[in-house]
């Protein structure tokens, strides 16, 4: 079951999880306002989610971990605040994470490496600290990580520089210091790299 609607506005239905086959939910680009609710937690069937380019408000629901199906998760483009919660690297399907221009804050959580077949990770535009998670080179299938425009202090992990399908690797705009790890050369589908 999908559920795609065009141009709503107001909030989302806080009894929508009723739907529990739920599978598709894409709420993309309209005037969505409120927080995302809690109760988004008991759709174990959700695979797409896709809340982008709304004017969703509040802190990142934990029990969006408990969506045990989801894949694709976009929440970009809003003003989402918070911490990520560690919950989310218990989403062992991911295949991409989109976090992109909000405002949450805090550490990116250690973990993601359940998620073995995450492919695109996006949390650029925030305002989140601390260093990057050196497990992220550990997902074998991550092709894309974008960190740019955000508060990240310290080195690039060693051990990004051993994932050979990057082609998009973005930690421009940090606070980041210290050498560039050798093993980034040796990335032979890397297309693009922006450290500026």
């Amino acid at each position: 079951m999908s559920w795609v609607l065009n141009n709503p506005t107001g909030q989302i239905p806080g009894n929508l999880p009723l739907c529990y086959e739920l599978q598709v939910l894409n709420l993309q680009r309209n005037q969505l306002s409120g927080t995302i609710p809690s109760s988004f937690g008991s759709l174990r069937h959700l695979q797409f989610l896709d809340l982008s380019g709304n004017q969703l408000s509040g802190n990142l629901p934990v029990e969006l971990g408990n969506c045990v199906s989801l894949q694709t998760p976009d929440l970009s483009n809003q003003d989402l605040t918070g911490n990520i919660p560690s919950s989310y690297t218990s989403l062992s399907n991911l295949q991409s994470f989109s976090l992109a221009n909000n405002s949450p804050i805090g550490e990116i959580p250690v973990g993601f490496t359940t998620s073995a077949g995450l492919e695109a990770f996006s949390v650029r535009g925030n305002a989140l600290n601390g260093t990057i998670p050196a497990d992220l080179g550990a997902l074998s299938k991550l092709s894309s990580l974008c960190l740019s425009n955000n508060l990240l202090s310290g080195q690039i992990p060693v051990p990004i520089g051993n994932d050979f399908n990057f082609a998009v690797l973005l930690p421009r705009k940090n606070q980041l210091n210290g050498s560039i790890p050798n093993a980034l050369g040796a990335l032979s589908k890397l297309e693009k790299l922006d450290l500026a």
